[in-house]
């Protein structure tokens, strides 16, 4: 990797994100995992706004109705 292609920031406690310049970048880190380090295994994943998500049960059911909304694929 060139020096400055990607950039790590801490994301929660126990994470981090990998910030890429490009998809190419991208794809060459996600190739090179799991990664073996001392100790333990270091697995990269693509991010998804699911992480650290949870799941609850709401005390009321309503009906939305949205209007003007594209289609999305």
């Amino acid at each position: 990797m060139a020096e400055g292609s990607f950039s790590v920031a801490p994301f929660y406690p126990e994470n981090f994100l990998v910030r890429c310049q490009s998809m190419q970048v991208r794809d060459k880190i996600l190739a090179a995992s799991p990664l073996h380090v001392p100790w333990t295994w270091l697995v990269l994943r693509p991010w998804t706004r699911l992480a650290h998500a949870e799941t609850a049960t709401m005390k009321f059911k309503v009906a939305i109705e949205l209007d003007r909304v594209p289609p999305h694929s």
